[in-house]
């Protein structure tokens, strides 16, 4: 069964928020631009915005925090018998042939704000430390720890 219509206008409202904000940071700056901007960008009330982003930051990392959780789930979910390395190959080669123009816009964004580059750094450090912790107890021939318990995102927006 498919999404329903509501499911689908919630998805094109979170999208067009998420847009909207990513394009206001990259033009004006994080701390430059207010909810209120980004709703009017997105032709929505600053309301729905914090709905369904309670905060700045969380509308500026929830984009690249998915792609982290991603790589986390990936990592801890590959298959029997394939190792960290050809995993994470893999799944860079799937990010790279996917990349979307939301991609290039969060990348934008990043590059005038050094503040949220350095968080985004920061979320991404901590999935690298447990990516090399699983290869050394991979290449150690320890038993990896169970999917779900070892990795628990730190911080988050």
């Amino acid at each position: 069964m498919g999404d329903s219509l509501g499911e689908r206008s919630k998805a094109r409202r979170r999208d067009a928020i998420l847009t909207a904000a990513h394009e206001l940071f990259a033009e004006r700056g994080f701390d430059a631009t207010s909810i209120a901007d980004i709703a009017e960008a997105a032709e929505v009330s600053p309301r729905t915005v914090t709905l369904y982003f309670p905060s700045k930051l969380e509308l500026a990392m929830a984009h690249f925090n998915a792609f982290v959780d991603e790589l986390a789930r990936t990592l801890h979910a590959r298959p029997e018998g394939q190792g960290i390395l050809d995993t994470v190959e893999k799944w860079l080669r799937e990010q790279a042939a996917s990349r979307s123009e939301f991609d290039r816009l969060r990348d934008r964004m990043l590059q005038t704000d050094p503040q949220l580059k350095g968080l985004c750094r920061g979320r991404l450090t901590e999935v690298v430390q447990d990516g090399a912790r699983l290869l050394a107890e991979e290449q150690a021939g320890a038993p990896t720890t169970s999917p779900r318990a070892s990795w628990r995102p730190r911080w988050r927006a």
